[in-house]
């Protein structure tokens, strides 16, 4: 009766690691999402309607794969035009596609090219955005989140 006891245990433990290996998929890698442009096709997220903010600098960045991220811009007239770059090797890149744009304004250039959280004036998200390559306007009454 031990035995059998055992033998079942044992029959059991492998049927419990069986279903959890079938059961498991393997994590799946991201798709790259965002590519090195050719002349004319980088994203420019052109922010408009802004209030508020004239003379300061702004970043900002598209959750991309890998993100695009856009350097120390200076809003002019309520606008600022984010050129994308891409991440990994800084060159001028564009997305397709519906994505979460990041903008983050500070007071000095200096500050936004470090991007330090703590002199942040204004951080916010829009979400789901149709990105392009070459100009995209989004409204700066977008950025809710």
């Amino acid at each position: 009766m031990k035995n059998w006891i055992k033998l079942f245990g044992i029959i059991a433990l492998v049927a419990v690691m069986g279903f959890s290996m079938v059961a498991c998929k393997e994590e799946e890698e991201e798709p790259i999402t965002l590519f090195d442009a050719a002349s004319g096709e980088q994203t420019v997220i052109k922010v408009t309607g802004i209030t508020g903010f004239d003379d300061k600098w702004a970043i900002g960045g598209i959750g991309t794969n890998p993100l695009a991220v856009a350097l120390g811009t200076k809003i002019a007239s309520g606008t600022v035009e984010l050129k994308m770059l891409n991440s990994d090797n800084a060159k001028a890149a564009y997305a397709e596609g519906y994505y979460n744009v990041v903008l983050v304004i500070y007071d000095t250039q200096e500050a936004a090219n470090k991007a330090a959280k703590d002199t942040e004036k204004f951080s916010k998200v829009a979400i789901s955005v149709e990105v392009t390559k070459g100009t995209v306007e989004v409204a700066f009454s977008e950025f809710k989140y």
